[in-house]
């Protein structure tokens, strides 16, 4: 694969909100030039699947990007296409657009500040807002919204929201909180318990039994097959009934989603990475012929934070729901059948160099328009579920 190709590859970050939710998901294209054309047709291909239109999608373009084939581009709602300030930007290209282009946000570094009022948007590095033109970039951001660049630390973080930042864009819910002591299993044990019954195909009867001694974990189940995801109106006669409803594969799917989001102390952007990478895992597998294997593709990444969600080992996780030995394999060292996908999916995440991605996707034969595709319909789905501190929505 070229460097060129590299370069036709997106990368994503989330955005963070107070709440430490992701609202909404940047992308840009790898660093590579590329000419506008080429730009605007992988662009144009990739955001066509994004549909939580309710959610902001910001689309960084490089600077060399910038021309008049992206004019022809039509962004679904919600896309904020991001952009050097309004001095590098060409007047007459941005004046193309007419009524029907999306808004602008202008980058701000230092030495390079848009004028007032002229972009709807700002994106800063967390790092400007110390730097000499720190107040400048503050006086900017007054009255505009604006989004926070390469926070990566919890402290960046949080200078980020305390400064008046809409979200912040990075990975700073990865780390560990300071002072995190080590959790057990027991907030889960109902969980665990259910899905090691439906691993195994257990009797119907075995799950029952456990659904009897967890109020609320019933309450959850008979919720969701009467939620209007299923759009059913059918009376619910017993829990046996609610299972058979669901399905099977629904509700192991169900279970390991929960299970991402059993910590209440946990950040639900933890929960919302680990259901990208288990929705683009999915996607990606169809393509690769593993059809027969696509519930453990979705465990793979919907397990791959559960240590960090749950602040207990994988060690301990596996000794309590048995999983297939590639899920295992995968999640723990990243080898395997599925280790690959993993390691893809990852790569995917703005923590990496192109020249990475590149080789990721080299190395499963995968087209770089059918990777993009599949990284903004995992992302959309993550955003349109709303996770809060112990569930989702």
């Amino acid at each position: 694969m070229s460097a060129g190709t590299g370069s036709l590859l997106l990368r994503y970050s989330p955005l963070i909100d107070k709440k430490q939710r992701i609202s909404g998901i940047r992308l840009r294209l790898g660093e590579s030039r590329c000419a506008p054309k080429d730009a605007a047709r992988a662009l144009g291909d990739a955001v066509a699947t994004w549909d939580a239109h309710d959610s902001p999608l910001f689309v960084r373009v490089p600077a060399e990007a910038v021309g008049a084939d992206l004019t022809a581009w039509k962004p679904p709602q919600g896309t904020v296409l991001e952009v050097p300030p309004l001095t590098e930007v060409d007047v007459a290209w941005a004046g193309a657009w007419n009524g029907s282009r999306p808004p602008f946000c202008a980058s701000v570094s230092e030495g390079s500040l848009p004028a007032p009022g002229t972009f709807p948007y700002l994106s800063v590095p967390v790092d400007a807002l110390g730097s000499a033109q720190g107040e400048p970039i503050k006086a900017l951001c007054r009255g505009t919204k604006w989004v926070a660049l390469e926070a990566e630390t919890p402290r960046t973080y949080k200078l980020a929201m305390l400064r008046g930042a809409e979200s912040a864009s990075g990975w700073s819910f990865l780390a560990p909180p300071e002072g995190e002591k080590k959790k057990s299993l027991a907030g889960a044990a109902s969980i665990l318990s259910l899905l090691e019954l439906v691993t195994r195909d257990a009797d119907i009867g075995e799950m029952e039994a456990i659904l009897k001694r967890d109020v609320v974990l019933a309450y959850k189940l008979v919720a969701i097959v009467n939620s209007a995801a299923m759009g059913l109106t059918v009376e619910i006669r017993s829990f046996q009934h609610a299972i058979q409803i669901l399905g099977m594969q629904r509700l192991k799917r169900w279970l390991s989603m929960l299970l991402a989001t059993a910590n209440a102390d946990s950040a639900p952007a933890l929960s919302q990475i680990s259901l990208t990478r288990a929705t683009f895992l999915d996607l990606v597998g169809t393509e690769l012929g593993f059809q027969d294997a696509q519930d453990d593709l979705f465990l793979t990444g919907a397990f791959s934070l559960l240590d960090r969600i749950l602040g207990v080992s994988f060690e301990e996780i596996f000794a309590k729901v048995a999983v297939a030995p590639e899920v295992a394999e995968a999640v723990t060292s990243r080898t395997g059948p599925y280790g690959g996908l993993l390691k893809l999916a990852e790569s995917l995440e703005d923590r990496a160099g192109p020249s990475q991605v590149a080789a990721e996707v080299e190395a499963l034969a995968l087209s770089p328009s059918f990777v993009n595709r599949s990284l903004v319909a995992a992302c959309s789905a993550a955003v349109r579920t709303r996770f809060e501190s112990g569930g989702a929505a």
